[in-house]
């Protein structure tokens, strides 16, 4: 796991709120339990972004994302996009300043 994914997640959870719908996402798509959502939500807020970006590595390592992209454009203006693909569907988290 990288610290700039790590940065990415904090800075996108800070600006969309998102990171229950992406851990939503991930169950609705049978990829995590609520167990695994409880685990991750109950760890002191500084704790999320590193768990998810270990998860959503651990997930893409065993095929489960076919495809997990993220992008991060700070100049002129700032640009974020994650991107998730699973076997039935496509999931994109963007913000733009």
């Amino acid at each position: 796991m990288k610290k700039r994914q790590i940065e990415f997640l904090n800075r996108i959870f800070e600006l969309l709120k998102c990171r229950s719908e992406l851990l939503l996402f991930l169950k609705e798509e049978r990829l995590i339990t609520a167990d695994t959502i409880h685990n991750i939500t109950s760890q002191h807020h500084t704790l999320h972004a590193e768990s998810v970006a270990a998860l959503l590595a651990e997930l893409a390592k065993q095929d489960k994302l076919q495809l997990l992209y993220y992008e991060w454009t700070i100049l002129p203006i700032e640009h974020m996009k994650l991107t998730l693909i699973t076997n039935h569907s496509k999931k994109e988290f963007e913000f733009n300043a």
